[in-house]
């Protein structure tokens, strides 16, 4: 009888271990499948928040300069642009900086479809490219916004540089959003309420919120050729959370 009571018992815990041999091993395959989909997710993420961001110095012209129907002004939430390691090194993320809202760029945009972009090689002078820096955190940003957007525009570099300052001035930050020391959470609709209200622009959709997950990452608004604000068309794209979180300036 205690023979066969040892032999239950070892049988009972050699069954135990290979069920917690097989239970390791099946966990570690579900996390190897999750893996993938979590990591595409993450270059989901940063391509779309950062295509306007990359430096393709070398890309091939491809648009044809003229051929779009309105601007789009793109102002950048810096705090959560630099969350990704991949930007630590851009000026605007510099702690010492403070940096709020950055224009990541004027974009001329087409009412349907995709937009042009890099639509000539002719190349950023050095007057214009000081211009740019009063408006731009670097020197690098400002010269790809120049070759993939302001090549589009049809205008000189100068002029193009004086339509971003215009388009900037007619943007006023709301007061809440100029320097929060601490993390603000809040909606697409309040943002764009706010900055229609400071901006003395109609509400209902010339300011359009993009974000990045639950995080506020760009407030982007549409003027016309002349610069004057208008409705922004489907093709601005728009951030569809109910409530995001604007992390404070560092």
């Amino acid at each position: 009888m205690s023979y066969l009571k040892g032999s239950l018992r070892n049988f009972l815990t050699r069954s135990a271990i290979s069920l917690g041999l097989l239970f390791l091993v099946l966990c570690t395959v579900c996390g190897q499948l999750e893996q993938p989909h979590q990591q595409a997710n993450a270059q989901s993420y940063r391509g779309e928040y950062s295509s306007h961001h990359s430096r393709q110095r070398n890309r091939t012209p491809d648009g044809v300069a003229g051929q779009f129907d309105y601007y789009v002004l793109s102002l950048s939430w810096a705090p959560t642009f630099c969350e990704d390691p991949e930007h630590r090194r851009a000026h605007e993320c510099d702690p010492s900086r403070h940096t709020g809202f950055v224009i990541h760029g004027l974009w001329p945009q087409r009412e349907n479809g995709r937009s042009p972009e890099y639509c000539g090689n002719a190349p950023l002078d050095e007057t214009s490219l000081d211009e740019a820096l009063r408006l731009m955190p670097d020197a690098g940003l400002a010269r790809h916004e120049w070759r993939a957007h302001g090549t589009c525009s049809a205008l000189s570099p100068s002029t193009y540089f004086d339509a971003m300052e215009k388009a900037r001035h007619a943007v006023q930050i709301p007061a809440p959003y100029r320097d929060p020391q601490r993390g603000l959470r809040t909606s697409p609709a309040t943002v764009e309420q706010r900055f229609a209200q400071t901006s003395h622009v109609a509400e209902g959709g010339v300011i359009r919120v993009q974000c990045a997950g639950n995080k506020l990452a760009e407030v982007r608004f549409c003027f016309t050729k002349s610069l004057e604000p208008r409705i922004c068309s489907d093709s601005v794209g728009e951030c569809r959370a109910n409530t995001i979180f604007m992390d404070p300036v560092r």
